[in-house]
Formats: structure tokens, C-alpha cells, sequence
């Protein structure tokens, strides 16, 4: 069965240093428990990309290159892979055994991070949103 996106605005946590996180609009497209939206990944290779967020929490789980359809792709098999309900972000300390296999089913350069990744958004005050 396929999962429906809609195009609509969400919460993202973001980091602003000293441990302190805060919530920030932002706008992309939905289908619970996930959203993507394209933002600036500031890692290795700093790149724009599709972020796929965990919507209860406003983490960050995966930023994915290429187009969004791919982002999506990779959100609905995570969301096929576990359970998902969890609002802590300590939630997602049980879920790495789940989520690795997801990511191991596509080529690992479409993503813009090497490694597991559940955290909130660095803040880039210089950076522009470009949702798409």
C-alpha cells in the first residue's frame, strides 16, 4: 500500500549550542511518522539535501542527495521497519538494529551522512530555506 505526502508546514528541532534545542517551522512534505524537506547538511562533502525528520520528536534521521521522491522512498521504508510512536529522542536508542538494514538496501551515496543519524538541525543563521 502506498503512503500519501502532503505538502505542508512541520517542526523541526534545532540545536543552538550549549545542549539547548529549540523548535523552528519549517516547510516540506509529510506522511506520518515522518516529513522531508531540503535544508543544508553541513558534514562532510556540505551539501544540500533532503532531510528526513522523525515528526514526534523533530529529529533528524537521514539526509538523502538526489531527488525527493529517493527521500521519500527511504522515509517509507523506515516507517515500515519499526516502530515509530516514541516522543523522546532516547526513544531511538533501540532502533538502530532496524533502521541499518533500511539503509543498507540503497547505494550509500545517495545519503550526505556516513553514519546513523537521529539528532536535531544545527542552527545556520546565514542559511536560506529552500523547500521544493
Amino acid at each position: 500500500m502506498s503512503r500519501k505526502w502532503e505538502r505542508q508546514k512541520f517542526m523541526i528541532a534545532v540545536s543552538r549550542g550549549g545542549g539547548k534545542v529549540e523548535p523552528m517551522l519549517v516547510d516540506g512534505w509529510v506522511c506520518h511518522p515522518f516529513a522531508v524537506d531540503k535544508r543544508y547538511h553541513d558534514g562532510p562533502g556540505s551539501t544540500v539535501a533532503w532531510c528526513i525528520t522523525h515528526l514526534p520528536t523533530g529529529y533528524g534521521v537521514k539526509h538523502v542527495k538526489g531527488r525527493r521522491a529517493l527521500a521519500q522512498k527511504v522515509a517509507d521504508d523506515l516507517a515500515r521497519a519499526c516502530n515509530w510512536n516514541f516522543t523522546d529522542p532516547l526513544g531511538s536508542k533501540g532502533i538502530a538494529r532496524f533502521v541499518r538494514p533500511v539503509f543498507e538496501n540503497f547505494d550509500p551515496d545517495v545519503f550526505a551522512d556516513s553514519d546513523d543519524v537521529f539528532a536535531a538541525a544545527q542552527a545556520r543563521p546565514d542559511a536560506k530555506d529552500t523547500p521544493q
